[in-house]
């Protein structure tokens, strides 16, 4: 049964930063991704696995996903969950999928978005939803890699005012 080491939200999915620090830092066996997108796109998903250096990396949508969690907490060892937007990982969450913590790495900035902190840009909605999950006890805040600050959720917060 696999153990959630990290729950990320980053639209860039497995990429080198996700490969070089966090696998590392975590001792991950398994990179899980959740978006409809990636689960119909074969060929990004091998350019992904190819440069997670032998960690498994794996796609589902979010129903599959969370079955599959379900099942088996999504196989042995340490396990990173990425989201490509704070939306699917409300979507997971809410269809049982209760992790405890969301690290909200990188949200590009587009319309209706304004800079919250480090590379998250953020809706008053996106936002809603993080109070949400926050209300409900997961841990929310920001850490793109092992060596930087960690922004808490209350730093958020009060950025988005």
């Amino acid at each position: 049964m696999g153990k959630i080491a990290l729950c990320r939200v980053d639209y860039r999915l497995a990429h080198g930063q996700v490969a070089f620090t966090w696998v590392k830092a975590l001792n991950a066996k398994k990179i899980v991704i959740l978006d409809e997108e990636v689960v119909k796109d074969k060929l990004s998903l091998q350019i992904m696995q190819a440069g997670m250096m032998g960690t498994k990396v794996a796609a589902y949508t979010i129903d599959d996903g969370v079955k599959e969690y379900e099942k088996n907490k999504f196989g042995p060892g340490n396990i990173i969950v990425i989201f490509r937007n704070i939306h699917n990982a409300y979507e997971a969450y809410e269809k049982g999928f209760k992790f405890k913590h969301l690290n909200v790495a990188q949200v590009p900035m587009e319309e209706g978005r304004r800079r919250a902190v480090a590379t998250i840009c953020l809706s008053d909605e996106e936002m809603g939803i993080l109070t949400k999950l926050h209300d409900d006890g997961v841990e929310v805040y920001n850490h793109q890699t092992i060596n930087d600050a960690k922004n808490s959720y209350e730093t958020i917060l009060k950025a988005m005012k």
